[in-house]
């Protein structure tokens, strides 16, 4: 606890008398953009009216930015998520190639850091000057020591209507509908959906992909869940709801590319021929699914644009800015596997 040299008077009890913590005083009296500018006058108030005054060589080595960026891929124990995805491999890359163009450097974190502690971690002692978090994950809780600590951060993802941080994301609605569109136009009535709605990505593809059902005056059913992202997590949960329920479903909305290449294969060992018996529609546009057999029909994200657009808010954040949540268009690139059928007329009614 830092003491003035002169007056004895030490920062915690400038953070008593404030109520704050010590870390709270001490990034308002460097001016940390962080810190609201109301709650950094007011405690500088306090300080001045205490009579504390800071080591002033200490002052301005704490005011060294260590012009690094921390990147957490966000996930539950009960998922595996990691750079091994195709799709986080991306994101990280075009968040890397947007941090050198401001001469930034990436901090990649373990992922296994427990959620409420990355303040702690990764900001409080200097490590990083602000944080991107990949994935908005299954509850938002996960942000809490963050949003109190008032800390710069930005989520990939889509911010629902009460989120309380700056998302920048892919439009996951409009993707699920264009997906579900895509499932229409090659004729399917009988839609199935694959994926953990738990996850707030995919719980808003699922809403879109169910909207446009809806609006076609098709019944969806409840989705196939999985414990994961990875291929064989898709095979596992399809190939188990496959046992129960082989001929209830002509076509399926894979909700990552990773799940639809699982699914693909789960299908080939249950004869189905694609896109003759079931169409398939993944979602991300990773490379494999250009080489899948059949190609794989998708969604593309501009993965590359929201990179630069993450690392945009996170500087004007640093900046003392305020960094607004957007929605980044996706859009459907076809491909054999949801090719229309000649006996199956398309479904126009959206």
């Amino acid at each position: 606890m830092p003491k003035s040299l002169i007056s004895g008077v030490s920062m915690a009890d400038v953070a008593r008398h404030a109520g704050v913590s010590e870390s709270t005083v001490s990034r308002a009296l460097n001016n940390n953009p962080a810190i609201k500018l109301a709650t950094r006058q007011r405690i500088q108030q306090i300080a001045q009216t205490l009579g504390y005054k800071p080591n002033i060589g200490a002052r301005n080595l704490r005011l060294q930015r260590s012009h690094i960026v921390a990147v957490v891929i966000n996930h539950d124990g009960a998922t595996t998520q990691s750079l091994a995805d195709p799709f986080m491999t991306t994101i990280t890359a075009a968040i890397a190639d947007a941090l050198n163009e401001r001469n930034y450097g990436l901090l990649l974190a373990s992922s296994n850091l427990q959620p409420g502690t990355w303040y702690e971690h990764l900001l409080h002692n200097g490590r990083a000057d602000g944080l991107i978090v990949i994935g908005r994950g299954t509850d938002d809780a996960r942000f809490a020591d963050l949003l109190a600590a008032d800390a710069p951060f930005v989520v990939w993802g889509q911010a629902d209507s009460d989120t309380a941080y700056t998302c920048i994301g892919s439009d996951n609605f409009m993707g699920g509908q264009q997906a579900a569109q895509q499932l229409l136009l090659s004729g399917r009535s009988r839609p199935q959906f694959l994926g953990n709605i738990q996850h707030a990505e995919i719980r808003q593809r699922y809403a879109g992909y169910q909207h446009a059902f809806r609006q076609a005056h098709i019944a969806v059913p409840p989705p196939i869940s999985t414990h994961g992202f990875a291929p064989e997590h898709g095979y596992k949960a399809l190939k188990h709801w496959l046992a129960r329920h082989e001929d209830s479903c002509d076509g399926l909305f894979a909700a990552s590319d990773n799940l639809g290449l699982g699914a693909l294969q789960a299908l080939h060992e249950a004869s189905f021929q694609i896109p003759g018996d079931l169409a398939v529609v993944g979602f991300d546009d990773i490379d494999m699914a250009a080489v899948s057999i059949p190609p794989l029909t998708t969604i593309h994200q501009e993965i590359k644009q929201g990179g630069k657009r993450l690392v945009n808010a996170l500087m004007d954040k640093l900046a003392g800015h305020k960094a607004d949540s957007c929605l980044i268009p996706t859009r459907v690139v076809i491909r054999q596997s949801s090719c229309h059928i000649g006996n199956r007329p398309p479904i126009n009614d959206l």
